[in-house]
């Protein structure tokens, strides 16, 4: 089975799941027992001091954990 790139992976994520996009979510690696995502720090997504707001921080989690959960929503749709 071939590897899906990381742009794949991104492109996929955020079309079953519009809010990555919103998010700015990125696929590093995904597979049935891990997925690894990142974002990047922007001012807009901070709250007292610079530090990311938990909102934030919460809502890649969730989305990141939905991504890997194969019951929610495959990677392959």
């Amino acid at each position: 089975m071939e590897q899906e790139s990381s742009t794949d992976l991104t492109a996929t994520i955020r079309r079953i799941m519009p809010f990555c996009e919103v998010l700015g979510l990125t696929v590093v690696e995904a597979s049935p027992d891990r997925v690894e995502a990142t974002v990047e720090w922007t001012e807009q997504r901070t709250t007292v001091f610079g530090g990311l707001h938990g909102g934030y921080v919460m809502a890649v989690a969730d989305s990141t954990g939905a991504a890997a959960d194969p019951a929610g929503l495959p990677l392959e749709a």
